[in-house]
């Protein structure tokens, strides 16, 4: 097994998206079913309180977040294609513009210049990147990462500020990936840092931050295991193609995966997972060379995806590992093994008590396959709160083809919590629109244990196999696969204005209690972003997976309808132009 090669297959897998996102939408020759159970939260042309630009929304930028209520955050620009975006979230009544471009960033000497990575809790809470410009910004330190809580905006991190550090003195330099936020406030991230007085020397590490301010959860050169005086994360521990997108739980816990260094280290030893508790500090999970339970003979070799967690504290997370039998591996310090090397690669959970169970192994029957199928590659999972994993996944056997070699699989809503298959490469589609599974973006989980995802489709009359269209599926309560949205379709922007989408975009990859942005919340409320034919484009939140409907549903429609009532006025629809 080759990490390359799982990199390659993933990056393919989003590249055919972007293209799907991308492209001309397919558009079915028989009649197709309209969007169904939708809501619209804002519509290109809209002019809330706030917005002062004549054109009103022009560009929605990135993909909606959604919070436990159903209420969505978004990025969104006014007047020009060139224009920045803002951050803007929904309130109980209205739209509410949270930060804006060109306006000053609070108890800085600077103002915002543009903004990404948003993120919104189940409660509320806002957390996003932005870049700083004005007289006293730099190339150094212009970066920052922000939390909004209802309207009091607070900066986290700052590039060039002070860095917290148990071994020496440093600055910020750059946050390269999403911060995670928890319910609380408390966020994680990911920093590149520079040594505060030579600055030539670069390092990096995932901090936190509460409470009580920023703190270190491990830093390059810093100390790794309390119990091993001596032994500390190497440089490179933290760096690409390792680096994390960080996690973080209710309770402010954080998984990531690091090399180490030092006395009694070696290829065998060298890495491993930790979890960081603002109680207790930074802990060894498991390491290189640690017995791979539930696989006689076996022990791991390295972590090569990001693990994740839940609010009990449980631990999902991929590894390479190695049978007794085998020759002796290679730990995955650089981006591929050779070929002669007899590498495996399995799933495993993490119980909070520390009790390890195999969730499964490359080479094991895929489950729901009639015929000889077996999983043969598979991407980072997500996990709810009960344990339960989601996963895209490819297999290869007598009963595959090269059109079926892809599914999505999931124990969400398993009676015994093994995997079972959603959706699969070449099926057809739920939602009579005709369209045949092509590849899979990873998808999301909420805490019922439903399962929705983004996926190509392609006409079988037209081109086998080439992606003609894009679309969001997910499970309602029942466990029934159902069509949420998909390109071709007509939505029912506003009472009799019914637009077609030409394409979709949709936040996915979480289980929901891992801090990261998501799309799909708890009572099966699903947020994305649809571009229209004509140039329209729209935030939207559909209903169609919370089979029974949830009693706050009725309440947003009013709260919608109120908003469209207040706006419609302001705003010429037929000449509403987007960008996004």
């Amino acid at each position: 097994m080759r990490l390359m090669t799982r990199c390659a297959m993933q990056l393919t897998i989003k590249l055919v998206i972007a293209l799907a996102l991308a492209g001309v939408a397919w558009t079915p020759a028989f009649a197709v079913a309209p969007v169904a159970a939708v809501r619209t939260a804002v519509l290109s042309g809209q002019s809330p309180v706030g917005l002062t630009d004549p054109e009103g929304f022009t560009r929605f930028d990135a993909r909606p977040v959604i919070d436990g209520q159903g209420r969505v955050a978004f990025l969104a620009a006014a007047g020009s294609m060139f224009e920045p975006t803002s951050v803007w979230a929904e309130g109980k009544t209205d739209l509410r513009l949270v930060a804006q471009a060109n306006a000053v960033a609070p108890g800085l000497n600077s103002t915002f210049q543009q903004f990404e990575d948003l993120t919104l809790t189940a409660e509320g809470l806002i957390g996003f990147k932005a870049l700083l410009t004005g007289p006293t910004v730099t190339v150094e330190n212009r970066e920052s990462i922000w939390l909004d809580r209802q309207g009091a905006l607070t900066i986290v991190a700052r590039a060039s500020a002070e860095a917290p550090d148990p071994t020496k003195a440093r600055r910020f330099l750059r946050f390269e990936s999403p911060a995670a936020v928890n319910g609380d406030g408390r966020i994680a991230f990911f920093a590149r840092t520079r040594d505060k007085e030579l600055e030539v020397v670069q390092d990096s590490g995932f901090y936190a931050f509460g409470t009580s301010g920023l703190a270190s959860i491990a830093a390059a050169a810093g100390p790794a295991i309390s119990s091993e005086p001596g032994v500390a994360f190497n440089a490179q521990s933290f760096e690409a193609p390792f680096a994390d997108d960080p996690v973080v739980n209710a309770a402010g816990v954080t998984v990531f995966r690091g090399f180490i260094e030092g006395p009694g280290v070696n290829e065998t030893n060298l890495s491993g997972l930790w979890k960081y508790d603002p109680g207790a500090g930074l802990s060894l999970l498991l390491r290189g060379g640690d017995a791979a339970a539930g696989i006689p003979g076996a022990t791991f070799v390295s972590f090569p995806a990001i693990p994740t967690i839940n609010n009990a504290g449980d631990t999902a997370f991929l590894a390479f590992y190695h049978l007794a039998s085998d020759a002796t591996p290679s730990t995955l310090s650089s981006p591929t093994v050779a070929p002669n090397q007899a590498i495996h690669l399995g799933m495993w959970l993490r119980k909070s008590s520390g009790e390890l169970q195999t969730l499964f192994t490359l080479g094991d029957a895929a489950p729901e396959i009639v015929g000889d199928a077996q999983f043969i590659d598979v991407f980072d999972p997500v996990m709810n709160g009960s344990g339960r994993i989601a996963i895209v996944a490819a297999v290869a056997g007598a009963a595959v083809t090269p059109t079926s070699e892809v599914g999505v699989w999931s124990s969400g809503l398993s009676a015994d919590g093994g995997l079972e298959l959603i959706a699969r490469q070449g099926d057809l589609a739920p939602g009579g629109t005709g369209t045949i599974f092509g590849v899979f973006l990873e998808p999301s989980m909420n805490v019922r244990g439903q399962t929705a995802f983004m996926a190509t489709g392609y006409d079988p009359a037209i081109e086998p196999g080439l992606s003609q269209s894009i679309g969001i599926w997910g499970e309602d309560r029942g466990g029934i696969l159902r069509l949420v949205v998909e390109s071709g379709q007509w939505l029912e922007v506003a009472p009799g204005d019914l637009r077609q989408v030409a394409s979709i975009s949709f936040t996915s990859e979480t289980g929901g209690q891992d801090g990261k942005p998501r799309g799909f919340n708890d009572a099966g409320l699903l947020a994305f972003h649809a571009t229209f034919v004509d140039g329209s484009s729209g935030i939207f939140v559909s209903n169609a997976l919370a089979v029974p409907e949830p009693p706050a549903w009725p309440l947003f429609l009013g709260t919608a309808a109120m908003l469209w009532r207040r706006s419609a006025s302001d705003i010429e629809i037929e000449n509403a132009r987007s960008f996004a």
